[in-house]
């Protein structure tokens, strides 16, 4: 095998997992563009490396429960953020803006701010949130 085929496999190996790495990170499937607004109660939270999962049930036009699944930037990024496994607890009522699904119904959001009955203002600080110090903010 000549040595140019060589060097060229072993370069397209090496890029081989950080291609699989950011695929895993990206927030392609979400439609940035679009800001959602749920309203309602927090029925879990799943602190699931390498991110946090909560669910908020709400209720359709139509009148049916839907439970709307919500995934944030990795775990770190939200403790660095001040965000703690009790800072959403199952039945807080919340409003969350989050970036649905691109071309999709499916009630599934990239978390963009969360914010609670009391004011308090829960961010992971990094997509659609500039200027903040700090992931949780007081009104």
């Amino acid at each position: 095998m000549p040595i140019a085929t060589r060097l060229t496999f072993v370069f397209a190996a090496g890029l081989f997992p950080w291609s699989v790495a950011s695929t895993h990170h990206s927030t392609v499937l979400f439609d940035g563009a679009t800001v959602a607004t749920v309203e309602g109660v927090v029925s879990r939270v799943a602190w699931r490396s390498p991110h946090i999962y909560f669910f908020v049930e709400t209720t359709a036009e139509s009148g049916e429960t839907v439970e709307w699944t919500l995934e944030s930037v990795p775990i770190p990024i939200m403790v660095r953020q001040g965000w703690l496994e009790d800072s959403l607890q199952a039945g807080e009522r919340v409003t969350v803006e989050t970036y649905p699904l691109r071309d999709s119904n499916e009630p599934y959001g990239w978390v963009r701010r969360v914010i609670k009955v009391d004011g308090t203002i829960l961010d992971p600080g990094v997509i659609g949130s500039p200027g903040r110090d700090r992931g949780i903010e007081t009104n």
